[in-house]
């Protein structure tokens, strides 16, 4: 073999993931998203509920989440671990349980003829979820703008007495870029939602632009030209508020972080601000996690279900999430050890950043029904069996590990690979010995959250669910449409009960293994 020959076959061995997202994302996006006449089919009543329950969604959450974000970056606050607690709670409790929990306590009779259950049963209560579902991206996208402030602002205004008003003024200005961040963040997230749409939505017959990708596509024939046409324009929507974000970035990046950057040094909030901020992080609680639990459980042993519960969907839906984290970590290892090994290619770099940046902009009902129309038909069907949802679940989840993953990976200096390498001759035991623990916090953290996305993920398991292995989303689902509130309300409880147990421990002993014990032997 000639050294231009080895060389291409070296290539191809680091570049295996290239062609991976090229046949797992790519090619079905543009197949899907280019077909037909896209642009002749635009649902006004469709995009106008969007955009108006997205808009007002995010002026719900907006003032709860960035009030936490400050106090927790800016402020010498106490709440901070109940922040935590709550944002993260409500972060990875699914959209339909949170929906489930309060439908269940509405429909009691002491509420279902009152004011309240009106409001619920319509737009305000899917706008009232969607803010809940809101607050903890608004809290996350603000602190992690408002770490990057400097103390320049509060010692201009307080070394020129420039007075209260005019020094709120420059807080406001200060500020602003955090504020418009987080907004764009809840924005994106609240016009993508499926879960609601798919439960409460539909109760109401609303019309809004991820439910009805769905019924289009489950219309017999499917309608693909007009699901192509509302994607695109979802898609587009969702790719605008990136955009924003990331130009806001852009503009003020160098006026958040600078050559003369302080350190803060955060002082103690006033009573007033704090008493708001103990009361918003509690709100956050017990609205979006507390009272849906407690109700789900309520209906779950209350009374005895009217049909029997699909107990084997955790079991699918845990077996599909297991696949699914594992070949997502392998791909996006790839890509950034090809990446970070490439790094004197600028387009390496940039293809894989834009690629993190799109796919997380790419909503979960576009790419599933981009799945259905890809493969469907030939050079491979693939439309119906297991393996093209796994592989489906991984496309969704890879653009959300690249982002958290790059950060950590990159800060492993490549010196230590080197040494390995020098000095360790087995593949397998460099593997186990030096790599993995070096790697450990990250892979874990990254592949848990994966797990754990993948085994609630409705939209993508809605369009691609093989018959007979139905998994654990739509089975709750299918359920709460067809009234049967007791048997979601169980399966939903043991899918969270099981998840958590299993991630728990499965961190917990992977970690003491990995970190706790061939850690040691690194250092000797």
């Amino acid at each position: 073999m000639t050294a231009r020959a080895a060389a291409l076959w070296r290539a191809l061995a680091r570049g295996w993931w290239l062609v991976a997202v090229i046949l797992t994302v790519l090619y079905p996006l543009g197949a899907f998203l280019f077909h037909g006449r896209i642009f002749q089919h635009v649902d006004k009543e469709a995009v106008g509920n969007s955009l108006g329950i997205a808009a007002a969604a995010t002026a719900a959450a907006l003032p709860v989440g960035f009030l936490l974000a400050w106090l927790s970056e800016c402020r010498r606050w106490r709440g901070r671990g109940l922040t935590e607690l709550a944002c993260w709670l409500v972060f990875l409790l699914p959209s339909y349980l949170l929906t489930l929990g309060w439908q269940t306590l509405i429909e009691r009779p002491q509420w279902m003829h009152t004011a309240v259950a009106d409001a619920f049963f319509g737009i305000g209560g899917i706008v009232s979820l969607l803010a809940l579902k809101g607050v903890p991206f608004a809290c996350f996208a603000g602190r992690a703008t408002l770490r990057a402030m400097g103390a320049e602002w509060d010692e201009v205004a307080a070394v020129f007495d420039v007075g209260r008003v005019r020094a709120a003024a420059i807080a406001a200005r200060a500020l602003l870029p955090a504020a418009a961040a987080s907004a764009v963040v809840v924005f994106a997230e609240s016009i993508q939602e499926f879960g609601i749409p798919a439960t409460l939505g539909a109760r109401i017959h609303l019309h809004v632009m991820p439910y009805d990708i769905y019924t289009r596509l489950a219309t017999t024939p499917a309608d693909f030209s007009g699901a192509a046409g509302l994607s695109v324009q979802l898609a587009a929507i969702a790719v605008a508020a990136a955009t924003v974000h990331i130009a806001l970035h852009l503009r003020f990046g160098a006026t958040l972080i600078g050559a003369r950057h302080r350190a803060r040094h955060p002082v103690c909030p006033r009573r007033g601000v704090a008493a708001a901020g103990w009361l918003s992080a509690a709100a956050t609680l017990v609205l979006g996690f507390v009272i849906p639990i407690a109700s789900l459980m309520h209906q779950a042993f209350g009374s005895e279900p009217q049909v029997p519960v699909p107990w084997s969907s955790v079991a699918s839906s845990l077996v599909y999430a297991l696949l699914g984290a594992g070949l997502t970590l392998a791909i996006v290892m790839a890509m950034l050890r090809g990446g970070g090994a490439s790094r004197s290619i600028p387009w390496v770099t940039i293809a894989m950043e834009g690629f993190s940046l799109a796919g997380m902009a790419v909503p979960g009902v576009v790419l599933g029904a981009a799945y259905v129309f890809a493969f469907n038909r030939g050079p491979v069907v693939l439309y119906g069996t297991p393996l093209l949802l796994v592989i489906a679940y991984s496309s969704a989840v890879m653009p959300m590990l690249v982002r958290l993953l790059r950060a950590p990976l990159e800060q492993i200096h490549v010196a230590l690979d080197e040494a390995a390498v020098v000095h360790v001759a087995d593949p397998g035991r460099r593997l186990l010995d030096i790599a993995l623990p070096l790697r450990a916090g990250p892979l874990l953290w990254a592949g848990f959250m994966a797990f754990a996305t993948m085994v609630f993920e409705l939209p993508i398991s809605e369009l691609l669910a093989p018959p007979g292995r139905t998994p654990l989303a739509v089975s709750i689902v299918n359920l709460m449409q067809g009234m049967n509130d007791t048997a979601a309300a169980r399966l939903g409880l043991a899918g969270v009960a099981v998840v958590g147990l299993l991630g728990a421990g499965l961190v917990g002993l992977a970690s003491r293994r990995l970190t706790g014990v061939l850690q040691p032997g690194v250092g000797a």
